[in-house]
């Protein structure tokens, strides 16, 4: 009935640079990509493209597990730093944004 995590992040990806107060392009550009490549692929790969509105604060904890067991930079394996935590969920609360003004979801998931 509701939304998938697939079909909100295309419509997030489609609608962000129009709402987006970052300054340039590339900034909007890299803001796509870092939920593009380890939150959707955990998302919709991993979880099998959930349903958003049954998304929990767990699903959340679980995915910065599996972000931090499963980052590559240039086909090596690394452990994010802190300030890639911090980007990414600077990332995910754009998104969640979207999430709270279409009432997908709560805004208490990504604190």
């Amino acid at each position: 009935m509701g939304k998938s995590f697939k079909d909100l992040f295309n419509e997030w990806k489609a609608h962000y640079h129009k709402v987006s107060n970052e300054s340039l392009p590339k900034y909007i550009e890299w803001s796509v990509n870092r939920i593009e490549n380890y939150p959707y692929t955990f998302f919709v790969n991993e979880k099998g493209n959930p349903k958003v509105h049954t998304i929990t604060p767990q699903d959340f904890e679980d995915y910065f597990v599996y972000r931090k067991n499963n980052s590559v930079k240039k086909g090596i394996s690394y452990s994010p730093s802190k300030n890639t935590h911090y980007y990414d969920r600077c990332s995910l609360r754009r998104l969640r944004e979207v999430i709270t003004l279409k009432n997908f979801q709560s805004k208490n998931h990504l604190r």
